[in-house]
């Protein structure tokens, strides 16, 4: 088995900017994806407007997770993860302090797959301060 690296990049919409990954391939081909966790990092302003993130592969989301940026939230601060009108994710409370941690509670695993080129939704709910470091958690599928 022969290892390579592939780069994948990400665009986005919004206050994201398009992200390149250099993803380690084990097989064969350098087609072959490994499956193990991926993150993709979405920065999210203080407004609501929605972002996208186009799936660069097959992929699962299995997770949600960040930390909070800029200033303290408060209360109706939200993120949430979705694949079209449905949601992916809970909708994380982000009236939190600044640079605490956060983690989706819930997937939902009927609206979680995603093909490649596919869009993911990011969408922020701002009363006071949503911004964040985002990072979907994927798998290859």
């Amino acid at each position: 088995m022969a290892v390579s690296y592939v780069d994948v990049v990400i665009e986005s919409t919004g206050s994201h900017t398009a992200t390149k990954l250099n993803l380690p391939v084990v097989g064969p081909s350098a087609t072959t994806i490994p499956l193990q966790e991926v993150l993709l990092p979405v920065s999210v302003g203080n407004a609501s407007t929605n972002l996208t993130v186009f799936a660069p592969f097959a992929l699962k989301v299995i997770g949600a997770k960040g930390y909070k940026t800029a200033a303290n939230g408060g209360a109706g601060d939200l993120v949430q993860v979705f694949n079209g009108a449905t949601a992916v994710t809970d909708a994380i409370d982000l009236n939190i302090v600044d640079t605490t941690m956060f983690v989706a509670s819930t997937i939902d695993d009927a609206a979680n797959s995603f093909a490649e080129g596919d869009t993911i939704t990011i969408d922020p709910t701002d009363v006071t301060n949503p911004s964040c470091q985002l990072y979907i958690v994927c798998v290859p599928q």
